[in-house]
């Protein structure tokens, strides 16, 4: 006896009896036959005549049954069978929306629907009750060769088998359904056979996590699935061996519901687009909540014991209640955290990551410095393996590339191959190259740059979200490689103006040397020679327009009154000293005035010269 509803039943029966006998069925032929009924027949009110086994011998016993009673009730409801009903409603959405319709979309609709089945029928098999034993054990028959066959090819497939293999596989699990259904086959082995499935597809999803590390993501939430279903369970069957929480072990279905919901989110995860990010933090909700159950299994049956008056019990509750309260404000972040980034392999939350790289992409003003933020931070983080990224400036080269992983140049795509993506506006699995993912970046309709991402664990699947998350990076290295563009034309100027500042004092050095320093010389000679006046002031003339020539090319003295006086100036001095080339000023005096430490110069509009 397991479990007592009515206080009537408690008063002549007690957890544990054995019973012999009920309403004259003895228990052999209970036991040996799968469609006996002790309780076939009875309503309410009827007398139910008992014969048990106790500790102190056998003893009988007369019950009336009660009918409908709110302790049995409540036992029922909380209980396994609607977990059938969660694998039927995942198989329905497999059957109608799965596509294409090939072997693992079937094999996935048989799987969720024999499962359905052989779970509603365990429930009540205990009773007997419309041949639940019977199919109970044909459903688990009709199992073994699914549950084999879908994970050989699910999430892919391994190498083909032979045709022969799979027939004779389903032939055996048909052959022991019909010798159960007719019951020529041995009670027990229906659990032989339910641990051959349940083994071999965990062998199977283990050999996939080893050696096939593309479906490493798959693989994992699958297995988590079984380990999440089995660790309450075991906890519960313990917990209940040893005479606590007995009228609780329906809540078992809190873990086990993870069971299809695994599949489902296997199966349609690639298509859940937007709803991907609020599906993951879901199962970390979800997981969170078994592990406080967990928690709360382990804790239990440890404290029950010290829990002997109702005073103790209620502080004991709202001891519970508070740190439960405090565990959660403290840690579901974190777990949150630990879950995606060890379970659902997602490194880093988008949004810390975004704020991250646009803190760190503010002050990158060259491309070895974005390369190195890229490269260290956001394709670790996202799982990426294989990138690149093009500067696609207005200056030469028009093509630069910014970085390379795990691709050499000869694998860049050429000009043409980088128009067409350009004008596809981003596009996800090219053909014919190692692009997964491509993604233009523009400012103000110019193309500035292209990001090309390939492989990426653990599948080379992008899903919505991330793409999501990789264009608005993308829009901030857009900005980015503006600035940087900028930059080199700036450190272009400022170094052409630095070469033209010591191209002037070289030529001036070698004016000062080779004509002034020469001119000074020479009158200092001629100085003390009397009949050489004429020639000394010809000279002294000479070399004074020559130092007003280097003072004049050193800074114009009109720039003092403007810039466009200084122009007038340099066009009546290049008529003089070149009379045979006609110099002309072709503008008007602009009205725009650029400040300067000595007052304001204004600006020419345009300077045309013949």
């Amino acid at each position: 006896m397991r479990a007592l509803f009515t206080p009537a039943a408690a008063e002549q029966i007690h957890l544990g009896d054995f019973i012999l006998e009920a309403n004259g069925v003895p228990f052999e032929d209970y036991d040996q036959s799968l469609t006996t009924n002790w309780f076939e027949g009875v309503s309410r009110g009827d007398r139910i005549q008992l014969r048990l086994m106790d500790a102190q011998g056998e003893h009988a016993a007369e019950l009336v049954s009660p009918g409908f009673n709110l302790p049995e009730f409540v036992s029922r409801l909380i209980n396994t069978w609607w977990l059938s009903y969660a694998f039927w409603v995942a198989g329905t959405i497999m059957f109608f929306h799965l596509r294409p319709v090939d072997v693992r979309r079937n094999l996935l609709v048989a799987f969720s629907y024999l499962t359905a089945i052989w779970f509603m029928a365990g429930s009540i098999s205990g009773s007997t009750v419309y041949y639940s034993a019977v199919v109970l054990r044909v459903g688990i028959w009709l199992s073994l060769p699914v549950y084999l066959h879908l994970h050989w090819h699910f999430p892919k497939p391994f190498r083909k088998l032979p045709a022969l293999l799979w027939w004779a596989l389903y032939a055996l699990g048909i052959a022991m359904a019909m010798l159960s259904a007719l019951q020529i086959a041995p009670a027990g082995i229906y659990g032989v056979a339910l641990l051959l499935a349940v083994l071999g597809s965990l062998l199977l999803l283990l050999i996939r996590l080893v050696r096939q590390p593309e479906q490493r993501r798959e693989v994992g939430i699958l297995l988590l699935a079984v380990v999440i279903s089995l660790v309450p369970v075991m906890l519960l069957s313990w917990a209940n061996a040893i005479g606590v929480l007995a009228n609780l072990s329906g809540g078992v279905v809190i873990s086990l519901i993870i069971w299809p919901g695994a599949y489902l989110y296997v199966v349609y995860r690639r298509q859940l687009g937007g709803l991907e990010l609020r599906a993951n933090r879901l199962i970390s909700f979800y997981l969170f909540f078994v592990l406080l159950f967990i928690i709360a299994l382990v804790l239990v049956p440890l404290l029950s014991p010290y829990l002997q008056s109702p005073e103790q019990v209620a502080a004991s509750i709202l001891i519970t209640g508070l740190l439960v309260s405090l565990f959660n404000v403290y840690a579901f972040e974190r777990f949150q955290r630990f879950v995606e980034r060890k379970l659902l392999h997602i490194p880093m939350p988008p949004e810390r990551l975004q704020h991250s790289f646009a803190g760190k992409l503010s002050t990158s003003f060259t491309r070895q410095n974005l390369a190195e933020i890229v490269q260290q931070q956001v394709l670790p983080s996202l799982l990426i393996r294989q990138s690149a990224l093009l500067h696609l400036g207005s200056a030469h080269p028009a093509r630069q590339v910014v970085y390379l992983q795990g691709v050499d140049t000869s694998q860049v795509p050429d000009s043409a191959t980088i128009a067409a993506l350009l004008a596809a506006g981003g596009q996800q699995d090219p053909e014919g190259t190692w692009v997964q993912l491509a993604i233009p970046m523009h400012v103000s309709n110019r193309p500035v740059g292209l990001w090309l991402l390939g492989r990426k664990d653990p599948d080379d699947y992008y899903s919505y979200a991330e793409r999501r998350l990789l264009q608005s990076l993308a829009d901030q290295m857009a900005i980015a490689l503006i600035n940087i563009e900028q930059a080199d034309n700036l450190r272009a100027l400022h170094q052409r103006s630095i070469d033209d500042v010591e191209a002037r004092r070289a030529f001036m050095a070698r004016e000062l040397h080779d004509d002034v320093l020469a001119g000074i010389n020479e009158l200092v000679s001629l100085g003390g020679q009397p009949e050489q006046a004429a020639r000394l002031q010809q000279h002294h003339e000479a070399l004074s327009d020559r130092v007003r020539q280097l003072i004049y090319r050193l800074r114009p003295a009109m720039l003092d009154y403007g810039l466009y006086r200084a122009l007038i100036e340099l066009v009546d001095v290049l008529s003089r000293d070149k009379p045979q080339v006609q110099v002309s000023l072709l503008l008007p005096e602009s009205d725009q005035c650029l400040r300067r430490a000595g007052g304001p110069t204004r600006l020419p509009h345009r300077a045309t010269g013949r």
